[in-house]
């Protein structure tokens, strides 16, 4: 069962680290790369925008790039990255360059619409190679990493300190928590009023619960790359889920009307998520 450690307390806001890891990465459309050089040229990346500092630092880098190579950006802001990125590709509108999850990385490989990257221009060696790796294919490479991340769990210490709960009685088990998490909501639910305010929330992503549908043997993806999801021991594994979700307490940020765990915490829906460093800066500036 997945352990919590105790990693950082700061105003407001708490966190708590999980052995979780989601790694992004940087690619080209395969017909994109070879349209070099790009001056006077009109470059269209897609992304997707975690924070206004980080999109501060995108604006920074896309001026610079125009200014170096003449060309012009323009952006692609997805909201539902997976089912819009896919949407693209089929009717043959996707970005020039873009953001892609590392758990999308197989199949858009097996498509055959990405570019293979020169390796020392694109200086590989300085990446990680667990990094590096999730985006090469038979010793050949077809994104950068973009950035990686340990996920934790974030509380609100104003919540709890309301409903009279020491944080350090969060359970470090998702068995415990199981246990726990019935009483703590039905504390929320008489201090906020019922249905104000979740527990904790979860996410669906794959790359998120990939330490999870591993555990006791489970292999969530065969030798041959397939998906092995319907195997027993991965399925009873995400059982996880349904006890979680079964208290009542647990929720995705979608169910609570927000696009995300960080803006379903920071604005104050839910007590608990499980979220990577990129919001934590945000929410710290926030509270």
């Amino acid at each position: 069962m997945k352990k919590f450690s105790k990693f950082i307390n700061l105003g407001a806001v708490s966190l708590m680290t999980a052995a979780i890891f989601s790694g992004t990465g940087l690619l080209f459309r395969q017909d994109a790369f070879a349209a070099q050089p790009y001056k006077g040229k009109t470059i269209k990346i897609g992304v997707w925008i975690g924070s206004d500092l980080e999109q501060t630092g995108l604006n920074k880098l896309i001026k610079g790039f125009e200014k170096k190579e003449g060309a012009k950006v323009t952006e692609k802001v997805y909201t539902n990255f997976q089912t819009q990125i896919q949407a693209d590709f089929s009717a043959r509108k996707a970005p020039d360059v873009f953001y892609m999850d590392s758990s999308l990385y197989p199949w858009f490989i097996s498509q055959g619409v990405l570019a293979q990257l020169p390796k020392k221009q694109m200086q590989s060696t300085k990446f990680y190679k667990n990094l590096i790796a999730a985006f090469t294919s038979k010793g050949k490479l077809y994104g950068v990493p973009k950035d990686n991340s340990t996920l934790g769990l974030l509380i609100n210490k104003d919540m709890f300190k309301k409903v009279g709960v020491d944080p350090k009685t969060i359970p470090t088990s998702y068995a415990g928590l199981i246990k726990w998490l019935p009483g703590f909501q039905a504390k929320l639910n008489k201090a906020y009023g019922k249905g104000k305010v979740t527990a904790m929330t979860y996410d669906q992503d794959m790359a998120r619960n990939l330490a999870i549908m591993i555990a006791k043997g489970g292999k969530p993806v065969k030798n041959n790359g397939k998906a092995n999801l319907a195997s027993a021991q991965v399925v009873k594994n995400l059982g996880l889920y349904k006890k979680l979700v079964n208290t009542g307490a647990v929720a995705t940020a979608k169910d609570l009307g927000s696009g995300d765990n960080g803006t379903a915490f920071g604005t104050g829906k839910v007590a608990m998520t499980e979220e990577g460093n990129w919001t934590y800066q945000v929410q710290k500036k926030a509270i």
